[in-house]
């Protein structure tokens, strides 16, 4: 007798579900050890048995090749079973919630793991195997250790003059370099982008003994303004060609506009422009900020003196030694240096995301 699907039970589609997905985990498995007997066991048993190895692979796959099919046609069959379509919703979004958990964990693994060691002495972190949970003998002494040392305070100081410098520099000079590229045609503009971006081909040790001879004359080592100018350098590349394209989308009927009304260039760039591109420039700070902030290799060769040295210059000099290595402290440090760059993209996520000519023009 055939019964409407309104009157068919529910629990016989979920049952079927339960089946098809049962099948497709089988042929998952099977193919899984069909191959790892193919290409890894195959090369590490006696050469005699290698062909059988192989052969029971190949049973492997065609056992999961036969799963496969079987859940492919209990599938279709069972489609319009009451039930089997919610089931197979509520099935594909865990596992889509399941797999978006799994990367999320998998990539905040290493800074828990940062926070765990800090708490930790360095002769525990190296006990094998390793310990993951808190001890008795666990707390802030390695955050208490590099904050009472003024020398260690001294290295964040430096490194908040030396990037903030940067960032200020690279915005001075990319807006208005930004807004002539976006606005103005002339001869040259193309040679003049392509050889600012030829800039970023270079390593940075390709300059480094010229760049110390030079800063050695001009009287600019263990000065602020000498990492301010060499991170400049490399920074403002790609700071000029993103202010280039953020004004690229604003329509030119602003600038006619202010023209109209009496504005000047600057003041159409200052009062009308640099409002709108807000997100911008926050991105073009926070990139500048960031790649100043991890500078290693311009900051220790032009910062000799300790007290001038910055952060990533002091924690690698401080404690990595030749013959032992304080990694609890190190773990406290490298947290505590990373705090400015987390907190920068938390205050400021809101302006990196939203729309750069949103309410610019009317209609």
């Amino acid at each position: 007798m055939n019964h409407p699907v309104s009157a068919l039970p529910v629990g016989d589609g979920r049952w079927r579900w339960a089946g098809v997905l049962t099948l497709y985990i089988l042929s998952g498995g099977l193919a899984f050890v069909g191959l790892r007997r193919i290409f890894f066991l195959s090369h590490r048993v006696p050469p005699e048995e290698s062909v059988a190895c192989i052969v029971l692979g190949v049973a492997f796959l065609l056992f999961s090749a036969g799963a496969l099919y079987l859940a492919r046609r209990l599938s279709n069959a069972s489609k319009e079973k009451r039930g089997f379509a919610a089931s197979r919703h509520a099935t594909a979004l865990s596992m889509r919630y399941g797999v978006l958990i799994a990367l999320i964990a998998l990539l905040l693994f290493p800074v828990l793991w940062m926070l765990i060691s800090s708490l930790q002495s360095s002769h525990r972190l190296m006990s094998l195997p390793p310990q993951f949970a808190l001890g008795s003998d666990s707390g802030f002494f390695n955050y208490q250790k590099i904050f009472a040392k003024p020398e260690y305070v001294r290295y964040f100081i430096n490194s908040f003059i030396t990037a903030g410098g940067t960032v200020l520099m690279v915005l001075f000079i990319s807006i208005p370099a930004g807004f002539s590229f976006s606005r103005y045609r002339f001869r040259g503009r193309n040679a003049i982008l392509t050889t600012i971006l030829s800039v970023q081909m270079f390593p940075i040790v390709v300059i480094l003994i010229s760049l110390y001879t030079f800063y050695m004359k001009w009287d600019l080592l263990n000065r602020y303004m000498g990492v301010i100018l060499a991170d400049t350098t490399f920074a403002l590349p790609l700071a000029i060609t993103l202010m280039k394209s953020f004004f690229d989308t604003l329509p030119r009927s602003l600038d006619e506009s202010a023209r109209i009304d009496g504005a000047g260039r600057m003041r159409t760039l200052i009062r009308i422009l640099l409002p709108l591109t807000l997100p911008g420039l926050v991105a073009v700070g926070i990139y500048t900020f960031l790649s100043a902030w991890d500078d290693y290799l311009m900051s220790m060769t032009i910062m000799q003196t300790n007290h001038m040295k910055t952060l990533p210059v002091g924690l690698a000099q401080s404690f990595l030694g030749e013959y032992a290595h304080d990694y609890g402290a190190l773990m406290a440090f490298s947290m505590a240096g990373s705090l400015p760059i987390v907190l920068l993209f938390l205050f400021f996520q809101k302006y990196m995301i939203s729309g750069l000519t949103a309410g610019a023009v009317k209609g």
